[in-house]
């Protein structure tokens, strides 16, 4: 029917190339942002609070892991039972991702927690205590 939003051209031109760069997953990952979850990083003057979101993930298919002044979170986005060609626009990533945060100071790797509640996960990273701040008070000297 013409004039309807099914005829438009240039709708159906959008359409078919969202198809396409669907289909391409290097295109796909490029056009929809980073591969990994969003994830923000804080530091305190005693510890670092990694929060991620990750939803309808489970703790079991979360891992942490520490080499040196490093941390590695890595995780995987189920994959849907519905088909690819089902979909008329995807943006949700599923499969394997990692994200690795180095340090500029030292953490206690035995003291490290982990916490995944609705979908996201906060990692807390307790500095060691040698490197956390220190306020020094100052007295006045007698004379």
């Amino acid at each position: 029917m013409p004039g309807s939003p099914d005829s438009d051209p240039f709708r159906e031109l959008q359409r078919e190339m969202g198809r396409l760069l669907d289909a391409l997953p290097g295109l796909q990952a490029w056009r929809i942002g980073h591969p990994f979850p969003a994830m923000n990083l804080m530091e305190t003057a005693d510890r670092y609070i990694i929060t991620a979101e990750l939803p309808g993930q489970e703790s079991a298919g979360i891992e942490l892991s520490v080499a040196g002044q490093s941390l590695t979170v890595r995780g995987e986005r189920p994959s849907s039972p519905i088909r690819d060609d089902a979909y008329r626009r995807k943006e949700r990533l599923t499969g394997a991702w990692s994200r690795t945060y180095n340090f500029p100071t030292r953490f206690d790797p035995e003291r490290i927690s982990a916490v995944l509640t609705r979908g996201v996960l906060v990692i807390e990273l307790p500095k060691v205590e040698d490197v956390r701040v220190r306020r020094i008070s100052v007295t006045m000297a007698s004379e």
